[in-house]
């Protein structure tokens, strides 16, 4: 990355911090303690090496980071996310879907999930 596209990350290290509002009558003084997730499927090591991605970011937001395998290693799981999706889905549509059918759950269990849990989400629209 440039030099000139790079900028402060504005993400503070350590405990709790504060946070002051301007504009107003009275500055308010706000304390506030954030916690941050995110999740990648890229390798941010190389693209860092490769100055695509800014490793002070990196290591901010690499403190405590998790490995969650590809749903197409932790197939024992689909029944358990199925029965979560029609229950999301079922709210969302103001009905309760109770099961899908043993074909479907084992065409589900087969399928090869080449992308990430976002295609799983979006699978059943």
């Amino acid at each position: 990355m440039q030099p000139a596209r790079q900028c402060e990350t504005g993400i503070p290290s350590g405990g709790p911090r504060t946070l002051s509002s301007s504009g107003q009558e009275l500055p308010q003084t706000i304390r506030m303690d954030v916690r941050m997730i995110a999740a990648t499927d890229r390798d941010l090591k190389a693209a860092i090496a490769v100055g695509k991605f800014r490793s002070d970011l990196f290591y901010r937001l690499n403190v405590f980071p998790i490995h969650v395998p590809p749903l197409r290693e932790r197939r024992s799981d689909i029944p358990l996310l199925v029965e979560h999706f029609l229950r999301a889905h079922g709210s969302k549509a103001g009905t309760q879907l109770r099961s899908v059918d043993e074909k479907t759950l084992e065409m589900l269990q087969t399928y090869s999930w080449p992308g990430s849990m976002l295609d799983a989400y979006c699978s059943p629209d």
